[in-house]
């Protein structure tokens, strides 16, 4: 079997790298030299090994001591994503079986059975003896090793149980139980989404009386659901509030809502802020709109692969905001496998709908064998292969501090002093190029320390400037008519290309650079 090492956090020591705090089984071989993998086949070789105090890590540290290691990356790159394996590739699938025959798969999982059985070691277990007799039943091949499930949802407690009962048998789930409750849980995941995605309350009783507490001060149209699913085809009497101050229709949309749920309601219930989305028509069977929507896998810290969320006639896609979807991933995913679900909005922009353990998501219109293959590093997916590798051209690499002497109290006395749009234009360059290049620096260090509140407020006064120059230089734009049309999932600088090439400056992929 390949050992499995979760990453729990990792810690920058200036010229040296990056150190990996792992958690390791008391029996586990692990030495200076060795070369580990993460999940896209990226190896590292250990350079260093400590041991951390207990007090940093309190949770089960008697069985799983906590190791630092630092890493020379073989390849080139930093890990993706929060495993690291002795071997690479070594993934094995289990899958739900079918309750009246135990050694076959469940009907809904046969085609991924038969895709995923092509490359990877598979097993079947009973969910039913799971979840009614607390037992762990397996069939099939015989796996070990890091493994991914694919099968029905579960609360998050059962899913803990299933973890830990696979884990006496050597078997470990790509996300552990406090990363699945993360994302199959909106309260897990939306303060990190927040400003990508509706806003939404929630209560964790699931009663009539303290859902009607949250419509307190609301206003607009609402979306009602528990912590894990909606009744979205009981669209106009169980899931669509037109009106959240039209009490009698509240009552009896919610009051719907969690009977119709019973004892398949997770944590509590929730209202999420209706956002109006491009329609593409209607569900055929419950008559509830349907609108341009994806399903996005992530796993490693990479997109997977993606596809429309319904089947439709209309020519509709997201390759144009795959730099978007690729940095939320890269950025503010803080697990191994995940789905994230799109949506277009009527001004065009993509909105994130919801979030979800990409162990319990369906695929929807995605190809089984396509989603299989693509677990392989190697295989990239035909939209992947035509995207141009590499850099757009006239894209500038910022390798170092573009203001290295600059302090704070420097760049606030420019400020005060800027007297001609020229002035303010090169400030609010410097500023844009130093903040984006220095705030990523929080993540060096450790939280709490005495390191991180000094870069941290380093990085506030930095942002804070630029956020006031911003305000500036947006309405100069506009006084002198040179501001574009915001484009959907972009930012300032699009929409100052013109202004700022009146001025000198070109669009260096994010960083405001000097023309010629």
């Amino acid at each position: 079997m390949g050992e499995v090492y979760r990453i729990q956090d990792r810690f920058k020591i200036t010229g040296r790298g990056y150190v990996y705090a792992i958690k390791v089984k008391r029996n586990s071989n692990i030495r200076l030299n060795d070369v580990l993998f993460d999940l896209q086949g990226n190896r590292f070789r250990i350079k260093g090994i400590t041991h951390f105090s207990p007090i940093l890590f309190q949770e089960d540290r008697i069985n799983y001591p906590e190791i630092g290691v630092l890493l020379e990356p073989l390849d080139g790159n930093e890990v993706e994503g929060k495993i690291l394996l002795k071997n690479p590739a070594d993934i094995s699938f289990i899958f739900c079986n079918h309750p009246l025959y135990p050694r076959q798969v469940d009907e809904d999982y046969k085609e991924e059975y038969q895709e995923a059985g092509l490359n990877y070691p598979c097993a079947l277990f009973s969910y039913e003896d799971l979840e009614k007799e607390d037992k762990l039943s397996l069939f099939g091949e015989e796996i070990s090793g890091l493994t991914i499930y694919r099968g029905w949802m579960m609360k998050p407690e059962m899913y803990k149980r299933f973890y830990e009962k696979l884990e006496e048998r050597g078997i470990i789930l790509i996300n552990s139980p406090e990363e699945y409750e993360r994302y199959h849980t909106l309260p897990g995941w939306y303060n990190d989404f927040k400003e990508f995605t509706p806003e939404s309350v929630w209560e964790d009783k699931g009663t009539l009386e303290s859902a009607l507490d949250l419509t307190m001060g609301l206003s607009g149209s609402y979306i009602v659901k528990d912590y894990v699913k909606s009744r979205k085809h009981e669209w106009y009497d169980a899931c669509y509030i037109q009106s959240i101050t039209d009490t009698p229709n509240v009552k009896k949309t919610i009051g719907n809502f969690i009977e119709r749920q019973g004892d398949s309601l997770v944590g509590g219930v929730v209202l999420r802020k209706y956002v109006k989305l491009k329609p593409i028509g209607y569900h055929e069977k419950s008559g509830m709109p349907i609108s341009e929507e994806y399903r996005v896998f992530a796993f490693g810290g990479r997109m997977l692969i993606f596809d429309k969320y319904w089947k439709c006639n209309e020519e509709i896609g997201i390759i144009d905001d795959l730099p978007w979807i690729l940095s939320v991933i890269d950025t503010k995913i803080r697990s191994n496998f995940v789905t994230i679900d799109l949506a277009r909005s009527e001004d065009g922009d993509l909105i994130i709908l919801e979030l979800g353990d990409g162990q319990v998501s369906g695929l929807q219109q995605i190809d089984p064998k396509e989603f299989y293959k693509s677990f392989d590093p190697n295989y990239k997916l035909p939209y992947m292969r035509n995207l141009e590798p590499g850099f757009p051209e006239g894209a500038v690499i910022m390798v170092g501090d573009p203001y290295p002497g600059m302090s704070v109290e420097d760049m606030q006395s420019i400020i005060f002093s800027i007297k001609t749009t020229e002035e303010l234009i090169d400030a609010y360059v410097k500023v844009h190029n130093k903040f984006f290049y220095i705030e990523d620096e929080v993540y060096d260090y450790e939280e709490g320390t005495e390191e991180y509140e000094k870069i941290c407020a380093v990085v506030d006064a930095w942002g804070n400037m630029m956020d006031n120059l911003d305000k500036r230089v947006m309405k100069a734009a506009a006084e002198e008519g040179l501001l574009a049309e915001r484009q959907p999932n972009s930012g300032t600088v699009k929409q100052l290309e013109a202004f700022m090439d009146k001025y000198g400056y070109r669009d260096g992929c994010g960083w405001w650079v000097k023309k010629g």
